[in-house]
């Protein structure tokens, strides 16, 4: 083999190895525009669940407000389910709010700039999302205040602080239930950062390729 022939060898050679590169580099981030896009598709559909959700809970408590479901005698029994109301269209608004921003097309636009605004947009809904649940809490804790009040009316003191102590701790072991299964940790969130994380490694690394 003279040298001409030797130079064209390598030439296809080093073709060969660019085109194998460019098909590795096209599957790796489609396998990562893919996870991420399965990611987003249960967000979205634990948001509209959510919605759902959130729906009923504003349905239930109008309902026990206008015809007065639980016979409370003082208007300001109603405060819990008002609570539990506003902060139900809080949620609507902001799981709207979180769902639009995820309609990305993680095919035709940029994958990084994509991942970067839906995981801020996520962000802001889960630190929104602590304080609405502090005043479900809040509301959760009045309404068994309320409901205590009618107890110790009609059963008496004794009756009506058992009533109340068995109320906070069924509340207190649910949370600590829920924390148990990791109702309060940002799955999603953590799930989108390791996909932007892996891009941005994967990116580095070609620059140094």
């Amino acid at each position: 083999m003279n040298l001409e022939e030797l130079k064209v060898t390598w030439q296809e050679y080093d073709q060969k190895l660019k085109a194998t590169k460019s098909i590795n580099e096209k599957i790796i981030l489609n396998m990562i525009r893919d996870r991420s896009g399965s990611i987003l598709s249960v967000m979205r559909r634990n948001g509209l669940l959510t919605i759902v959700l959130m729906a009923v809970i504003i349905w239930f408590c109008m309902m026990s407000i206008i015809y007065n479901a639980f016979d409370f005698e003082y208007k300001l029994q109603f405060l819990p389910l008002v609570i539990y109301v506003v902060v139900a269209v809080i949620f609507i608004i902001y799981l709207i709010k979180a769902y639009i921003n995820s309609q990305v097309d993680l095919y035709k636009d940029n994958l990084k700039e994509s991942l970067i605004k839906v995981i801020a947009t996520h962000e802001k809904f889960m630190s929104v999302n602590l304080k609405l649940g502090m005043m479900f809490l809040f509301a959760a804790f009045l309404y068994l205040l309320s409901a205590s009040f009618k107890t110790f009316q009609n059963e008496g003191i004794l009756k009506g602080l058992i009533f109340f102590a068995g109320g906070i701790i069924v509340n207190v072991t649910l949370l600590y239930v829920a924390k148990l299964m990791g109702a309060f940790k940002d799955h999603y969130g953590n799930k989108l950062k390791s996909q932007l994380k892996e891009l941005e490694d994967f990116e580095e690394e070609r620059k140094h390729s």
